[in-house]
């Protein structure tokens, strides 16, 4: 099984985790927990990660990732969780 290093800046903590874990679980795998709660709707999302390496390694954004980011300042390598 291939490993992907993560590293959650703000928060001070990284690790291995399989390659395809989403960054949310890989986040609560490394024992974060998101300060409000993160819990996606049809219509919204509130779990917006800025990715700062190993972005070429992630899968593209999704349709409702370029809904959501399309207008803002939010660069090419923020994500939702």
């Amino acid at each position: 099984m291939k490993e992907a290093e993560v590293k959650f800046e703000n928060e001070g903590r990284e690790g291995v985790v399989p390659v395809g874990t989403y960054l949310v679980d890989a986040a609560k795998r490394l024992g974060i927990r998101p300060e409000a709660a993160c819990v996606p709707d049809e219509q919204s999302h509130y779990c917006e990660l800025n990715i700062t390496s190993g972005a070429d390694f992630l899968s593209e954004r999704t349709s409702a990732e370029n809904e959501y980011f399309k207008g803002t300042a939010s660069g090419g390598d923020a994500r939702l969780g």
